[in-house]
Order: C-alpha cells, then sequence, then structure tokens
C-alpha cells in the first residue's frame, strides 16, 4: 500500500482528523449543499445541529465502546443490537424533539426515512472501522509470516546457540573434578531442554503449559549452574491450567531477566518468577536486579516479537507491562485463557 494512503488510513494525529472530517464532510454533503443554496429562513439551523450531534454520539459510542465490548471479543449478534437499540434511539430524540416545538405527530414515512438514514450512516461508519480493523490483522499476520524464517534463526540461536551450550559444557567439565554427583543433574538437564526444543515444541504449534513451565525450569537451572552468584525465586500455584498454548511465548521475558540481570562485577543477582491463576486470568511476573551492564529498559528481537505474536494470538486478551524501579526490573504478562 502507498505510504501515504497508510497513513491517512492508520495515522494518528492530522491524520485522524483529517479522515474524520472527510468522513462527516461526505455523510453530511447533501445538507451542506442544501444549506448552502437554500435561504437562510428555510433552513431549521437548530434541528440540523441536533440531529448532526445525535449522529456524531451515536458513531463514536460504537466506535468507541461496542466495538471493544461486543465486537472485538466476538459477541457480534450482541453488537448488532446494541446498534439497532441505539440507531432506535437516536432516530426517537430527534422525533420527539422535533415534536416538541411543532406540536405536530410525523408521519410513518419520516420515521422510516430517518431510520433508514441514520442506520445508512452509522453502517458506513462501522463497515470501515471493521475492515480498517481485518486490515490490520492482516498486516500483522503477513509481517508475522514474512519474518517467520528470521524469527526461527533467532530463536535457534538464542535457545540452543552454541556460546550457551559451550558454557554448559564448561559447567559440566569444572563440575566433574569438583562436584562429579552434580554431573549427572546437569547432564540431565540439558537432555531435557534440548528435546522439548527440538522434538515436542519445535514439532507443535501448542504444547501443554506443563510442559513449557518445565522447560522454563530447566533453563533457568542452567542458568544458575554455570552462574554461583544468580539465586532464582521460583513461585507456582498449583492451580495453574491443563491449557496448551505456543512454544517460547514466555521464553523472552525470562531471557530478558537472565540478560539483565548479569553483572560485570560478579555481584550477587536475583530472578524472581511468579505464575498466578485467578478469573481465568493467566499470569506470568518476572523481576530481576539490573546489572551494572543492563541500560534496566526493554528490548531487543525477543520482546519486540513477543508483542507481535500477542497481538495476533490474543488481540485485547492480554496485557504486558515492563519497566525498573529503584534498580529491579520488573516484567508483567497477564493472558486471558476464556
Amino acid at each position: 500500500m502507498n505510504k501515504s494512503i497508510e497513513a491517512f488510513i492508520f495515522g494518528s494525529g492530522k491524520w485522524y482528523w483529517l479522515r474524520h472530517i472527510l468522513f462527516w464532510t461526505a455523510m453530511y454533503l447533501d445538507e451542506i449543499m442544501y444549506i448552502i443554496l437554500a435561504e437562510l429562513d428555510k433552513v431549521d439551523i437548530g434541528f440540523s445541529v441536533l440531529g448532526f450531534s445525535l449522529d456524531v454520539i451515536s458513531v463514536y459510542i460504537i466506535l468507541t465502546f461496542f466495538f471493544k465490548w461486543f465486537f472485538l471479543k466476538k459477541r457480534y449478534f450482541t453488537f448488532i443490537i446494541a446498534i439497532f437499540i441505539l440507531v432506535f434511539i437516536n432516530v426517537g430524540i430527534g422525533v420527539m424533539t422535533d415534536y416538541y416545538f411543532t406540536k405536530e405527530l410525523p408521519y410513518i414515512e419520516d420515521w422510516l426515512s430517518a431510520l433508514i438514514n441514520t442506520f445508512t450512516l452509522i453502517s458506513t461508519a462501522v463497515g470501515l472501522k471493521i475492515g480498517k480493523h481485518y486490515y490490520k490483522q492482516l498486516q500483522l499476520t503477513q509481517e508475522l509470516q514474512s519474518s517467520q524464517s528470521k524469527l526461527e534463526l533467532n530463536s535457534l540461536k538464542e535457545q540452543i546457540n552454541p556460546h550457551f551450550l559451550f558454557n554448559v559444557l564448561n559447567t559440566i567439565n569444572v563440575q566433574s573434578m569438583n562436584d562429579p554427583a552434580s554431573v549427572s543433574d546437569t547432564v540431565i538437564n540439558l537432555s531435557d531442554l534440548l528435546r522439548y526444543q527440538i522434538y515436542e515444541a519445535g514439532a507443535s504449534d501448542l504444547v501443554p503449559l506443563t510442559k513449557e513451565v518445565n522447560f522454563l525450569k530447566n533453563y533457568l537451572n542452567l542458568e544458575q549452574m554455570r552462574r554461583s552468584n544468580l539465586t532464582i525465586n521460583w513461585k507456582e500455584e498449583a492451580s495453574l491450567p491443563k491449557m496448551k498454548i505456543t512454544p517460547f511465548l514466555f521464553l523472552p521475558l525470562v531471557e530478558n531477566a537472565i540478560k539483565h540481570s548479569i553483572s560485570l562485577e560478579e555481584k550477587d543477582s536475583n530472578i524472581d518468577i511468579s505464575w498466578h491463576f485467578e478469573n481465568e486470568q493467566l499470569t506470568l511476573e518476572v523481576s530481576n536486579t539490573i546489572g551494572n551492564g543492563s541500560n534496566g529498559k526493554e528490548g531487543g528481537f525477543g520482546i519486540a516479537n513477543l508483542k507481535k505474536r500477542l497481538d495476533l494470538l490474543y488481540p485485547n486478551n492480554y496485557k504486558l507491562d515492563m519497566g525498573s524501579n529503584n534498580g529491579t526490573f520488573k516484567a508483567s504478562l497477564q493472558i486471558n485463557t476464556q
């Protein structure tokens, strides 16, 4: 799509006001021309302003609230019924106001004409909103597909990269000399981690949440084995749901905590992991002490890609918060599992 057209359709600021002004100008062009061409004493300005105000209020109630409450949650029947109710209220207020001042009951043809005009206006606005919504969803899908190869390469680089494996093997070598009994646990953790990544998560679009949680435990255990100054506090509710999720959905938050907790001076660092499930909301909270090699800001390909995946997989059904305070970086991801 042409950049100017894309900016006009999706842009904020001046583009937002421009497209809305053009919409209302197009919808009211006949009345604007009538006011310009007719003699002023033949135009009921007050009633025209009332009708315009009712239409504006109705349209933005639907686009701002009904669209979010009903359409985005796939409650399409309720969405349609709410629109019809609002149309009747709109027309009813207009007709009753006209009757209040003129003392003349409107003909049935006037009612029907007002209903058709109002419904046509609102249908046009809603149609444009829905078209814009699905176009953005299509764009997200295309972006995700076009970056899939890059995502896979980066995921493999971050998850099974030679540097990480080298560190684990070096840890095993040190353990074999200083603490031979611990070598077996390290090898088992590494084996479980690689098996999950290659054979389970790599072969399926969805995996059980319990297996994803176990994968993260193994990942953190291996990291803790090679960093003696790292303390990991893991808190998990016993009532985590039996659900399936996209593999490695939570991994970027854990990786981010590991990356930004590293201290160049090898000072003690902490990572706190907490899982909650309440009212159909699954929440993962991750916090870490900020190492002196980190700026304490979110970022990187993993976090940027996580946001895109969440927008596609859980549109308007997730909440991601990230930020730092007093030397601690905190991230919270909440997903509506309904």
